[in-house]
């Protein structure tokens, strides 16, 4: 079964993307960091991009990707 970003499916990660990593890489590491699941960053497929507004102290981009194989099971960290 596909996972998708918080927004999408419960039991994702959310988190945000440096300068130097990029969205792929930041998306895996915070799925490793919250949910405890190892992704192939490679194995990423964007499948959207929205405002989101009042999600934190101040809006954000949110950017969702959607991917179909992972090591590990997903559990909140």
């Amino acid at each position: 079964m596909p996972a998708y970003h918080q927004a999408l499916r419960p039991r994702t990660g959310l988190g945000t993307v440096s300068a130097i990593s990029g969205p792929l890489p930041a998306a895996a590491r915070e799925a490793r960091e919250e949910i405890g699941v190892i992704i192939d960053p490679a194995r990423l497929r964007f499948v959207h991009a929205a405002h989101v507004a009042n999600s934190a102290p101040e809006s954000c981009p949110g950017v969702f990707f959607q991917v179909s194989d992972w090591i590990g099971e997903p559990t909140n960290q």
